[in-house]
């Protein structure tokens, strides 16, 4: 569709390492593929990311853009406005000792995954959740295994699902929220309602086992 209409596609990645749908790598099927390394990522250098294409000319000039874009042959003659985005030895090293045990964390990942359902048994309104599944031809890497629930009408019923084990009352800090609602500028003009990301924000959740157990943080698409 994207072809067909001249548009380029840049996948968000960030955090879909060792990710496939239908046999091929996520972040591998558009013009660019955005990860990220930060630091609650399957792979993390602290910060940081990485840009990955087939097209030698955007290669290129992403190359040139990081690095100062300085002038072909001649340092500090600059062609363009560019960044000081390199990425660290040390920072890469890290990176590629971690890429050789990734099989293993994707493993890890996918256990912690597993052990969500169950986890739920404790919770308040655990009849209205329900454990997003994984369709024919994916393969996630579960790094951020999402719960969904379509009775809820209200952030409050999400927090009240999520953060109140029975028998508990303890709470749970929202910390995430629109993109498109901060008070900062849009440079894109983004439009200030946006159903489906109100839907999302209401309705699903972002799950993660700490040593203290399930938790959950509001709004994963946010």
């Amino acid at each position: 569709l994207a072809s067909s209409a001249g548009i380029s596609v840049i996948e968000d990645a960030a955090e879909a390492h060792g990710s496939r749908y239908k046999g091929q790598p996520c972040g591998a099927m558009g013009d660019i593929g955005c990860f990220s390394f930060y630091g609650n990522k399957i792979i993390t250098t602290g910060e940081g990311g990485m840009l990955v294409t087939n097209d030698d000319a955007i290669a290129h000039r992403a190359r040139e853009l990081r690095n100062m874009a300085h002038a072909s042959g001649q340092r500090f003659l600059h062609e363009a406005v560019g960044y000081s985005y390199r990425m660290g030895n040390l920072q890469a090293a890290c990176g590629v000792g971690q890429l050789e045990s990734i099989d293993a964390f994707l493993k890890h990942k996918k256990w912690m995954a597993s052990e969500h359902s169950p986890g739920m048994r404790n919770f308040a309104f655990r009849s209205r959740i329900r454990i997003a599944t994984t369709r024919s031809g994916c393969m996630p890497c579960s790094c951020t295994p999402i719960a969904c629930f379509p009775a809820m009408n209200s952030a409050q019923d999400l927090t009240n699902a999520v953060s109140k084990p029975a028998n508990s009352s303890s709470q749970r800090e929202v910390n995430l929220f629109f993109v498109h609602a901060s008070a900062c500028k849009d440079p894109f003009q983004c439009p200030r309602i946006l159903p489906g990301a109100a839907f999302t924000f209401h309705r699903a959740s972002a799950l993660r086992r700490n040593r203290s157990g399930l938790s959950a943080t509001q709004s994963p698409m946010s």
